[in-house]
Order: C-alpha cells, then sequence, then structure tokens
C-alpha cells in the first residue's frame, strides 16, 4: 500500500477531559499546566511501566515527555478501554473521543516528533525521525480492521498499534478535527467546541469504534 495523504494520526481520551483540553492542547504530566484531575484512559500499568524508557532517537528524553498519537483507529487500546480486556479500566465508547491530527500539520506547526513501526512499548519495534521511513509502518494492517495475530502473522497486533510520539506539547491548533460515536455525543463535543471559541470540526464516524464486540 502506497503511504496515505494527508497522513492522519489520532488521540483517543474520555469526554471528560476535553473542555480542559479545548483549552490548554495536549500537554505532558510534566507541563505546569497539566490538569491533576485529568482521567486517563488505557492500561495504566503499561503507562507507567514505559513511562521512564529513553527515546532512542533524536530528540531523545523519556517516553514521558511526549504525547502519542497512533496512525490508525479502531485499535486494540480501544478494545481493551471498551470491554476492560486484562483488567483496564471499562469505558463507554460514547464517551470516547479522538483528536486528529496528521503528520503534515504538526510539520506546519513546527512540532517535534518521531513514529514507530509499531507499539512504542514493544522491544521490536523500531523508531524514526526521517519521512523517507514512513515507508517502514505496515499501512495495511493500520488501516485493516482485523489487527488479531494469526499463525503465519504473529505481529500484527504490534504492528497496528504503530505510533506518533510528539515532543512536549500539542497546541489545540494543531487539531484538526474530532471524531465522536454517536451523534448525540457529538452535539454535547460541538457545545464544548463553541464554549471555547473554537471552530474545529465534530464529526460521527462509527468506523473509528467497534460496532460489533
Amino acid at each position: 500500500m502506497s503511504l496515505p495523504s494527508p497522513i492522519w494520526i489520532y488521540r483517543m481520551t474520555h469526554l471528560a477531559n476535553l473542555p480542559y483540553l479545548l483549552k490548554h492542547g495536549l500537554v505532558t504530566r510534566h507541563s505546569p499546566v497539566f490538569s491533576p484531575d485529568y482521567l486517563s484512559i488505557g492500561e495504566n500499568t503499561l503507562i507507567q511501566e514505559r513511562a521512564e524508557r529513553q527515546i532512542p532517537v533524536p530528540p531523545h528524553g523519556l517516553f514521558s515527555e511526549y504525547i502519542s498519537f497512533y496512525f490508525g483507529h479502531r485499535s486494540p487500546m480501544l478494545y481493551q478501554i471498551i470491554t476492560g480486556w486484562e483488567g483496564v479500566t471499562k469505558v463507554r465508547q460514547e464517551d470516547i473521543v479522538y483528536l486528529v491530527s496528521s503528520l503534515q500539520k504538526l510539520q506546519q506547526q513546527n512540532s517535534v516528533f518521531v513514529f514507530t513501526d509499531g507499539h512504542a512499548a514493544s522491544r521490536l519495534t523500531r523508531f524514526f525521525t526521517n519521512w523517507e521511513d514512513l515507508s517502514q509502518v505496515d499501512w495495511d494492517v493500520i488501516t485493516s480492521t482485523d489487527w488479531k495475530n494469526t499463525e503465519d502473522d504473529p505481529d500484527r497486533q504490534r504492528r497496528k498499534q504503530a505510533e506518533v510520539l510528539i515532543y512536549q506539547q500539542v497546541p489545540i491548533a494543531t487539531i484538526e478535527f474530532l471524531l465522536t460515536y454517536t451523534t448525540e455525543k457529538r452535539q454535547i463535543v460541538l457545545d464544548l467546541v463553541e464554549q471555547a471559541g473554537l471552530t474545529i470540526p465534530v464529526r460521527v464516524s462509527t468506523k473509528a469504534y467497534y460496532d460489533r464486540l
């Protein structure tokens, strides 16, 4: 598969975090404006374990100094979150919002980022900084709805979760649109965007979520 254009990237968050994010953008836990009330979703043990790992390519630093996005949606992590799989705190899909940007937008905003060819916590995963290396990302798996490992391909799940790690912060101006699971939640998100004085488009996308469990 050829490189998509634009190259969209996706960050999931709980709806409860949106008023704060619309005001401050996305920041790391080291930021003085990081909210102590931020509601984390996902596998907290994994988040804590990888926080102190080193990023092996420039600008280096720790994982905790970066904000992670996926190249694709409908990820294994979303499945974990909505099913409570492997002890992850369960959250309804209706309460999960995607913040969507693109590599092209990051470039316009002069954001510093690195990217991977798989889940960044895996020791098999490689890290890159050059656009030419985007060919190392498995776009077929990323765009597929089927990410389960198979006997012939036991590495699909890792590759499905290729990431973009953005250094220090993601200004809200970098976000190009938001995705919700239902029209009801779209209206709530639209109201929050308007209250923040912003004009970010909000779209309903069942394809970004799991319609069957």
